[in-house]
């Protein structure tokens, strides 16, 4: 009885960290280990990335194809997450359709690699409809530490909040690191590397 006891206990703990469309952690789980991590990265001196993941246009997904096909579409793109996520690091649900994630020991470069692997990753996405393909990209925004302007983990996530921004202003489906000049749209960057081959 006491050992059924505390699997019931550890699977409603469970629960309540998780959310149930995505099962990816839920925005309160994430904001309590973001506090914790930051506070360990800078006792230790460690490196943290964050970043915040948004969906381009959902909105217009959900009204095109149904909403049925919105949540199939965040189920995929938490699959793509948990696909490239490390045991170490933290994947959550943030609201709607906007995903957050920590990364441990990670810095910025670093983080900047895996966040175009995710953005790859959601440009593959195709969800057969009745009105068609549904296809999807995203926008994400990255912050990290050592950083001497981040004195808090609120800074930290705000931060890539505004990278994140900066990605939407700038047209979508791209990232953008806070701290750095902005960088080169996915088409830019594959024509850039295409001159710079035919230069070498």
């Amino acid at each position: 009885m006491q050992t059924r006891l505390r699997a019931a206990n550890e699977a409603l703990s469970r629960s309540s960290n998780v959310d149930g469309l995505t099962q990816l952690f839920n925005h309160k789980y994430f904001q309590e280990k973001l506090a914790f991590e930051f506070e360990a990265a800078v006792r230790y001196q460690r490196p943290l990335s964050v970043a915040m993941i948004d969906i381009d246009s959902f909105k217009r997904v959900n009204d095109t194809h149904g909403h049925a096909v919105g949540d199939r579409v965040l189920e995929l793109i938490s699959a793509a997450l948990t696909a490239e996520t490390r045991s170490t690091d933290i994947a959550a649900r943030y609201g709607g359709d906007e995903f957050a994630m920590i990364l441990r020991e990670t810095r910025i470069e670093a983080a900047l690699l895996f966040a175009n692997r995710i953005g790859e990753a959601a440009r593959d996405i195709r969800v057969e409809t009745g009105e068609g393909v549904a296809r999807v990209s995203v926008s994400i925004g990255l912050a990290a530490l050592p950083h001497r302007r981040i004195a808090s983990a609120r800074h930290l996530l705000d931060y890539a909040d505004r990278a994140l921004y900066r990605a939407k202003r700038n047209g979508r489906n791209q990232v953008q690191a806070w701290g750095r000049p902005p960088l080169p749209k996915p088409a830019e960057a594959q024509t850039a590397r295409a001159a710079r081959l035919s230069v070498a």
